[in-house]
């Protein structure tokens, strides 16, 4: 066999192949001298081969840039591993590029070993790699910083706090109604408003403060603070006082309310996760206060949270163990005297502390996210025992907000029925006034579905709230239902309330609605219903809530058994 040709021992052959590679290449000696260098290696340089090759470093360069090369060269020829090293050049455009030079050490014996090295122009690399950095801190909406962002920026802050680097504050906002806006405009205009939110915030505060959108219309601040709460509240004040001022979308002029919640590191929390923890039971506390205002983290805020988690904990455990118990109180029908149906209302037999009444946890649930798997156990019990009761007795079940805003509401009542097997027409769904004025327009229309079906639905605690006539002119309910809280001021002011009366009763008249008085508990506040026109009547003067069980001697006459005026006559309710 033929020896195979050394055509690399030609150094015009090697010249020519390394003359055809796109990258700047080079090749020193053990004196740092360039003893080989590629076509283009020299337009790179802008120089000739002839003023480059037996040169050093210190002849072609500035002496800060050879002594870098000189300890990367020394570094590569010591240990024989790779160095990459990558600068900022300008070109002759004068522009800035980001330059990646790869030496490697060639062993070849002879004279000793060579270092080759390889450039490239990796400018659009780190261009493309800064923008993906970027997608990756930062929301797309905004342009803001976004959660990842935030935890590192918090993480740092943090490390710079506990050694001594000063206290910051983070500032978490959200924006008050915010999905009433959506609903009512649209995502579009939504969007548009987060993002004027997103500008302001940046016109308020200043280039070194952080912010961040976490998502929804939730956003993220932090701030060095220096001269602890006052510092912190003037920022607060003036951040809620900028979004307040309109802001003009189309045709419309929105004013966007915020509450912030506020937690100073790292006396509230010195790690990520207790900092963010802590400012958000302060932007709850500022939300339960009545929004559009700011709080701030106190140890107290911490223990109600404590006190809310046991609470969801026994909450859970009193769903899972049957411990929760239907009472019903009776509805009557004020021109017959007898009983029209029942409200269901919920009660808790908490095993170490008895019977609760639900004022004691709703809000609770409502917190823990609970009550939607309580309001449809209620639902289906309500009507699950509806089903033993005389045909034309009807059933009342209150609605949570969360039941109410839901889009799977009619689906949900629908299979209660058909589970169940109780007519529609015999089930009423009770809706507080502040429930409809909060609610999107889908939840009407979701109402209305279920009216077609033959459910009634009840406007209930009519006349506290702020919107009567508007909810009203909302849906057309087939109840009115004045709320116990206006029944005891007949005591203070009967005149007028007694005008107030007759006037919802004459209202719920005119509209086709029956009206229902709660609370009547002397025979006076029973007169005064009658008096006034109103349709039924709710109250411990006939009978308080009782249990299942306890309610069947109501519905025939000749075993009632609890107290009543002599007067009174129920007619028997099995007809």
């Amino acid at each position: 066999m033929k020896p195979v040709p050394d055509i690399f021992s030609s150094r015009e052959t090697l010249q020519a192949i390394i003359d055809e590679i796109a990258n700047p290449i080079f090749v020193k000696d053990r004196s740092h001298r360039l003893v080989l260098v590629n076509k283009n290696f020299c337009e790179f340089t802008g120089r000739q081969k002839c003023d480059i090759i037996g040169k050093s470093d210190v002849d072609l360069v500035s002496k800060e840039q050879a002594d870098v090369f000189l300890r990367t060269d020394n570094y590569v020829f010591e240990t024989g591993d790779g160095n990459d090293n990558e600068e900022l050049i300008t070109d002759a455009a004068g522009q800035t590029r980001t330059i990646l030079t790869r030496k490697r050490l060639l062993p070849i014996g002879g004279s000793g070993p060579l270092l080759v090295g390889v450039i490239s122009d990796i400018t659009e690399y780190k261009e493309t790699e800064a923008r993906i950095m970027r997608m990756a801190q930062h929301d797309a909406l905004t342009g803001l910083a976004n959660r990842l962002l935030l935890t590192e920026w918090l993480e740092k802050a943090l490390l710079r706090g506990t050694n001594g680097g000063g206290w910051f504050a983070i500032m978490l906002l959200d924006l008050d109604d915010f999905k009433e806006i959506n609903d009512t405009f649209g995502h579009a205009t939504g969007d548009t408003l987060l993002r004027c939110v997103a500008n302001r915030l940046r016109y308020t505060l200043r280039d070194s403060d952080l912010i961040a959108r976490l998502g929804g219309d939730e956003f993220a601040i932090i701030v060095p603070v220096k001269n602890g709460r006052e510092e912190c509240a003037a920022l607060a004040g003036k951040i809620i006082a900028a979004l307040a001022e309109p802001t003009k979308l189309g045709d419309h002029s929105i004013a966007t309310l915020a509450s912030i919640g506020i937690a100073i590191a790292p006396k509230d929390g010195n790690t990520v996760d207790a900092i963010l923890k802590n400012s958000d039971l302060a932007l709850y506390h500022a939300k339960s206060e009545g929004r559009n205002t700011f709080r701030f983290f106190t140890p107290e805020l911490d223990l109600q949270h404590q006190r809310r988690c046991e609470r969801g904990s026994e909450l859970h455990s009193a769903l899972t163990n049957g411990e929760f118990e239907l009472y019903y109180q009776p509805i009557v029908n004020l021109a017959r005297d007898e009983i029209s149906g029942f409200e269901a209302l919920l009660r808790w037999n908490h095993p170490k502390r008895g019977r609760i009444e639900p004022s004691e946890f709703i809000r609770s649930a409502e917190e823990t996210g609970l009550i939607l798997p309580i309001s449809e156990w209620v639902l289906r019990q309500a009507c699950q025992e509806a089903m033993s009761w005389p045909r034309h007795l009807s059933v009342a079940v209150n609605l949570s907000i969360k039941q109410f805003t839901g889009a799977d509401l009619v689906s949900k009542i629908v299979r209660a029925l058909a589970a169940t097997g109780l007519a529609a027409n015999r089930l009423e769904l009770e809706v507080t006034e502040p429930m409809v004025v909060q609610a999107p327009k889908s939840s009407v229309t979701m109402l209305a579905q279920l009216r077609d079906l033959g459910v009634r639905v009840v406007l209930d605690d009519f006349a506290t709230g702020v919107s009567s006539l508007n909810s009203l002119l909302s849906f057309p309910f087939d109840r009115l239902k004045v709320g116990q809280e206006f029944v005891k001021i007949l005591s203070q002011n009967h005149d007028q309330s007694v005008l107030l009366l007759r006037t919802i009763a004459g209202l719920g008249s005119a509209l086709g609605m029956t009206t229902t008085v709660e609370g009547v508990a002397t025979e006076e506040h029973l007169r005064t219903v009658r008096s006034a026109g109103f349709t039924e009547m709710q109250g411990f003067l006939f009978c308080p809530p009782r249990s299942a069980r306890d309610i069947r001697p109501l519905m025939i006459s000749e075993r009632i058994k609890m107290p009543r005026p002599s007067w009174w006559k129920v007619r028997q309710a099995a007809g």
